[in-house]
């Protein structure tokens, strides 16, 4: 419920008071950008738009391109030490969480599955990536590791599964 607030509260600042950055000098502000997120330190927003991650200061300016991979990029959560960037990419066909530092670097594929894995949060130790999936036909919620390894279901319980939409 409250990364929703923020999303609702980040879209409307950009939108109605014009804090989003033009891409590029020449062009007018964008519209449609989603997916927004802010550091925690609110200095630092990361969005997507026309499938692409952007970064820009809070105070607006002219944004920079953090992702260029074939598929979409969505979902970006920066870690709460705002040292790194996770995100869902559908580059292979379906969404499998990614993560890379924040300050530009290697991309990193943590998960590969077949169900569509979504970036929903961080840890707060900054180390730990928790994400909803469709995966064994029960949409609930996983958690990987920052370095990967295998992805592991937050409710140990049969029972205990999120609804989807």
């Amino acid at each position: 419920m409250k990364s929703t607030a923020l999303s609702i509260a980040l879209l409307w600042t950009i939108t109605f008071l014009g804090v989003l950055p033009q891409i590029a000098p020449a062009q007018e502000q964008p519209y449609f950008v989603s997916h927004p997120t802010l550091s925690r330190d609110a200095q630092t927003i990361v969005f997507s738009f026309e499938g692409d991650l952007w970064k820009t200061g809070i105070e607006g300016g002219i944004a920079s391109r953090v992702t260029a991979l074939p598929g979409d990029e969505i979902n970006p959560k920066i870690s709460p030490d705002g040292q790194w960037l996770a995100f869902s990419s559908n580059q292979f066909g379906n969404y499998d969480v990614f993560v890379m530092p924040l300050a530009g670097g290697d991309i990193r594929q943590l998960t590969h599955h077949d169900a569509n894995d979504e970036v929903e949060s961080w840890g707060w130790d900054s180390e730990t990536i928790y994400f909803t999936s469709g995966r064994y036909n029960r949409f609930t919620s996983y958690h990987v590791s920052r370095k990967g390894g295998t992805a592991k279901r937050v409710f140990p319980h049969y029972f205990n599964t999120t609804q989807g939409d």
